[in-house]
C-alpha cells in the first residue's frame, strides 16, 4: 500500500537537532507516512542518524548525495515520493504530533488542494510566538490565496507549513542554485489550487538559526531576492494582471532596500546595482487610485516615487 503522505525532510549538518524533528514526525497520528530524509552531503553525524532511523523504523527513508543545497534535495525526493500527499520539513525544526492529521483532515472536508497551517517562531531567546497572532480558520479561493500570499502574513511563502496534493507538482520543481526557493515555487502551487485552507492554530515549530544567509552579513547573493520578484511579478502580470501591480509595488521595495544594502556594505560597486531602484513610476502612481490599497500601502508607494534610492529613510521617519 502506498502512504498517504510523504515527508521530505533536506537534511545538512543539524546533528544537534535532528532527533527532536525525525521523532516529531514518527509521532503524528498517521496510518500510512513514509518519512524522506535526504542526507544532503552533511559532514557532521546527521547521516549516521538518518540511517539509524532507516533500519529501526520502515516508515524511514533515506537518500544519501552531494551537497547541492535544500532545492536539490527536496527535487531529489519529489521524484521518488509515492503519497498522494506532500508535507516538507526542514530538520532543525519540528512539528505538533497532530500537524499532518488535521492539515490532511481539512483539505478533505473543504475540498482543498493545500492546507495551511500557523507557525510558532522560535525567538533569539528561545522563546516561540505564532507568527499569526490575531487569523482565524479561513478558505480562500485560488485568487484570494494569491493575492493574501503576496502579505507573507497568513499564508506565507514557505513550504513547511503546508500539505500539497503530490499532483500540483506535476512538471514542477524548486529552483537550485538560489536563495528563497520557497519564495519562488509557492506562488506557482498555489495557483494550481482550486481551494487553500487555513488552519489559524500554530503546528509548525521554526527554530531560530543564526546561520541563515538571511541573518548573516549581507552578500550579493541576496540579489537573488530581487530576481525571484521580477519573476513572480511577471507571473502575476500573465495571470493576475488585476493584482499585478501590488506585486510589483513589493518588488521595488526590495529593490530599494537591497540596493541601500549594496550601497552599504560594497559601496564601489553600487553603480552596477543602480538597476535596483530603476522603477515605472506610473505603474505605482496607479495604486495611488486604488481603493482596495491600504492607506499606509499608499504612503508607501508615495516615498518610493519620490526616492527610491531613500526609501528607507522615509519609513524610519
Amino acid at each position: 500500500m502506498n502512504p498517504q503522505i510523504s515527508i521530505i525532510v533536506p537534511v545538512y549538518n543539524v546533528e544537534a537537532y535532528l532527533k527532536v524533528c525525525v521523532d516529531s514526525l514518527l509521532n503524528q497520528r498517521l496510518d500510512h507516512v513514509e518519512i524522506i530524509l535526504v542526507d544532503d552531503g552533511s559532514t557532521d553525524g546527521s547521516g549516521v542518524i538518518c540511517d539509524k532511523y532507516a533500519e529501526r523504523d520502515k516508515r524511514v527513508k533515506v537518500i544519501h548525495k552531494k551537497n547541492g543545497g535544500v532545492s536539490s534535495a527536496r527535487n531529489v525526493a519529489l521524484d521518488v515520493a509515492r503519497g498522494d500527499f506532500i508535507g516538507f520539513v526542514d530538520g532543525d525544526d519540528y512539528i505538533s504530533e497532530n500537524m499532518y492529521q488535521l492539515l490532511i483532515k481539512s483539505m478533505k472536508e473543504e475540498d482543498c488542494d493545500v492546507s495551511v497551517c500557523n507557525i510558532n517562531l522560535m525567538s533569539e531567546n528561545n522563546e516561540y510566538k505564532p507568527y499569526h497572532k490575531n487569523a482565524n480558520d479561513e478558505q480562500f479561493s485560488r485568487e484570494s490565496a494569491m493575492k493574501e500570499l503576496l502579505t507573507n502574513t497568513i499564508l506565507t511563502f514557505s513550504v513547511c507549513n503546508k500539505l500539497f496534493k503530490k499532483s500540483v507538482f506535476n512538471g514542477l520543481r524548486f529552483k537550485e542554485g538560489t536563495i528563497l526557493e520557497d519564495m519562488d515555487i509557492v506562488y506557482k502551487l498555489i495557483h494550481r489550487a482550486r481551494k487553500v485552507f487555513y488552519l489559524s492554530t500554530p503546528l509548525y515549530h521554526y527554530r531560530y538559526n543564526e546561520n541563515s544567509i538571511l541573518r548573516k552579513p549581507f552578500a550579493l547573493k541576496r540579489i537573488d531576492e530581487f530576481y525571484v520578484r521580477v519573476e513572480m511579478h511577471d507571473f502575476y502580470q500573465q495571470h493576475y494582471p488585476e493584482i499585478a501591480d501590488l506585486v510589483y509595488f513589493r518588488l521595488c521595495v526590495a529593490g530599494s532596500k537591497l540596493y541601500n544594502l549594496v550601497n552599504i556594505e560594497f559601496r564601489e560597486q553600487s553603480s552596477e546595482y543602480r538597476f535596483l531602484i530603476k522603477q515605472k513610476k506610473s505603474k505605482l502612481a496607479r495604486l495611488l487610485w486604488r481603493k482596495d490599497v491600504h492607506p499606509k500601502v499608499k504612503l508607501q508607494v508615495m516615498a518610493l516615487i519620490i526616492s527610491p534610492k531613500n526609501y528607507h529613510y522615509f519609513m524610519d521617519l
